[in-house]
Protein backbone atom coordinates (compact mmCIF):
# COMPACT_ATOMS: atom_id res chain seq x y z
CA UNK A 1 0.00 0.00 0.00
CA UNK A 2 1.32 3.43 -0.93
CA UNK A 3 2.04 5.88 1.82
CA UNK A 4 0.85 9.47 1.75
CA UNK A 5 4.41 10.62 1.05
CA UNK A 6 4.83 8.34 -1.96
CA UNK A 7 1.42 9.37 -3.36
CA UNK A 8 2.41 13.01 -2.96
CA UNK A 9 5.72 12.40 -4.71
CA UNK A 10 3.93 10.60 -7.54
CA UNK A 11 1.45 13.44 -7.95
CA UNK A 12 4.33 15.91 -8.05
CA UNK A 13 6.04 13.81 -10.71
CA UNK A 14 2.88 13.69 -12.82
CA UNK A 15 2.38 17.45 -12.46
CA UNK A 16 5.98 18.12 -13.51
CA UNK A 17 5.60 15.83 -16.54
CA UNK A 18 2.49 17.75 -17.61
CA UNK A 19 4.29 21.08 -17.16
CA UNK A 20 7.29 19.89 -19.20
CA UNK A 21 5.02 18.69 -21.99
CA UNK A 22 3.11 21.99 -21.98
CA UNK A 23 6.37 23.95 -22.10
CA UNK A 24 7.73 21.86 -25.00
CA UNK A 25 4.50 22.28 -26.90
CA UNK A 26 4.52 26.06 -26.39
CA UNK A 27 8.22 26.29 -27.35
CA UNK A 28 7.62 24.27 -30.53
CA UNK A 29 4.67 26.49 -31.41
CA UNK A 30 6.82 29.61 -31.01
CA UNK A 31 9.64 28.18 -33.13
CA UNK A 32 7.22 27.16 -35.89
CA UNK A 33 5.43 30.51 -35.77
CA UNK A 34 8.73 32.39 -36.06
CA UNK A 35 9.73 30.27 -39.04
CA UNK A 36 6.35 30.88 -40.69
CA UNK A 37 6.67 34.64 -40.19
CA UNK A 38 10.21 34.64 -41.55
CA UNK A 39 9.22 32.75 -44.69
CA UNK A 40 6.05 34.81 -45.13
CA UNK A 41 8.15 37.99 -45.12
CA UNK A 42 10.17 36.75 -48.11
CA UNK A 43 9.14 37.69 -51.61
CA UNK A 44 7.71 35.14 -54.02
CA UNK A 45 10.84 35.04 -56.17
CA UNK A 46 13.02 34.10 -53.20
CA UNK A 47 10.54 31.46 -52.04
CA UNK A 48 10.56 30.03 -55.57
CA UNK A 49 14.39 29.97 -55.48
CA UNK A 50 14.33 27.82 -52.34
CA UNK A 51 11.72 25.54 -53.84
CA UNK A 52 8.48 26.41 -52.06
CA UNK A 53 5.41 28.41 -52.84
CA UNK A 54 3.70 30.78 -50.44
CA UNK A 55 0.84 28.33 -49.95
CA UNK A 56 3.29 25.65 -48.77
CA UNK A 57 4.88 27.65 -45.95
CA UNK A 58 2.87 26.01 -43.16
CA UNK A 59 3.46 22.55 -44.58
CA UNK A 60 7.19 23.12 -44.92
CA UNK A 61 7.52 24.54 -41.42
CA UNK A 62 5.72 21.57 -39.88
CA UNK A 63 8.06 19.26 -41.81
CA UNK A 64 5.36 17.49 -43.79
CA UNK A 65 5.88 16.26 -47.30
CA UNK A 66 3.67 17.52 -50.06
CA UNK A 67 0.36 15.68 -49.99
CA UNK A 68 0.48 14.90 -46.27
CA UNK A 69 -1.20 18.12 -45.14
CA UNK A 70 -4.67 16.55 -45.40
CA UNK A 71 -3.64 13.78 -43.01
CA UNK A 72 -2.12 16.17 -40.46
CA UNK A 73 -5.41 17.78 -39.53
Amino acid sequence: MATAASRGANQWSVAMSIMRAAYRSFRDYRVHRMAERTLAAMDDAFLRDIGISRSEIGVVVRGLKRGQEDKAG
